[in-house]
């Protein structure tokens, strides 16, 4: 990304203040994935720093992939994290969905690998 140094200033913006705003609702992890949540459109998406597969899906190293589209019934996602492999997603609505690394059961309800499962409902 490149930005304006003097168009920034004359908004009272400094490039950190870009930084922090890109950091807002998304997250890298230690691989070097850009992780986004996408609350206008109902997504997450990745941005991969090598090509294979992530939750169940192809990625192509440096190409944004859409790992939770919006048909999968996400409702404004604003921030995600990760947890032992799990991608979680906070809803606007209060809800907290995770895509889960494995099948098993996270906070009492069973997972399936790959697959968007609600945790914690409104």
């Amino acid at each position: 990304m490149n930005v304006d140094p003097d168009r920034l200033r004359s908004y009272n913006l400094s490039p950190q203040d870009v930084v922090n705003a890109l950091m807002t609702g998304n997250v890298v992890i230690p691989a070097g994935n850009l992780y986004i949540s996408n609350y206008g459109n109902d997504t997450v998406s990745v941005l991969a720093a090598a090509s294979g597969t992530l939750f169940g899906q192809s990625v192509s190293a440096g190409v944004l992939a859409t790992l939770v589209p919006a048909a999968s019934g996400l409702s404004q996602p604003e921030g995600i994290a990760f947890d032992a492999g799990n991608l979680y997603i906070a809803e606007r609505t209060g809800a907290i969905a995770v895509l889960p690394a494995a099948a098993g059961t996270l906070f009492g309800t069973s997972v399936n690998a790959d697959t968007l499962t609600t945790v914690v409902s409104t």
